[in-house]
């Protein structure tokens, strides 16, 4: 594999990630009446069979942007795990979610 095939795999996974997250966020009711926007970051891993596991928030923003932000990477489908010298492993991610208000 060629690093520039790795690479484009990588960020056709962070495209495909991104697409995941606009299509599934909610934006709270509440917090679009009151402006309030942000970035939530989440750090989970991705264990050895693909599954996102003990996502946590790890910089909120408000309670409901935080609890958004984890139910969208909760539902994220199963991701092709990490290897490490030809054995898969655990592999950790820290995700940056934000939430933008629509311009009026």
């Amino acid at each position: 594999l060629s690093s520039s095939s790795a690479a484009s795999d990588v960020y056709k996974r962070q495209v495909e990630m991104l697409r995941f997250i606009s299509q599934h966020l909610i934006y709270p009711e509440e917090q679009l009446k009151e402006g309030i926007q942000g970035r939530v970051i989440v750090q989970f891993y991705v264990d050895t069979i693909g599954r996102v596991c003990e996502p946590r928030i790890v910089r909120g923003k408000d309670s409901a942007l935080d609890r958004e932000a984890l139910r969208v990477v909760r539902l994220f489908p199963k991701f092709t795990p990490g290897k490490l010298n030809g054995k898969k492993v655990n592999t950790y991610m820290t995700l940056p979610i934000t939430f933008r208000l629509p311009a009026d």
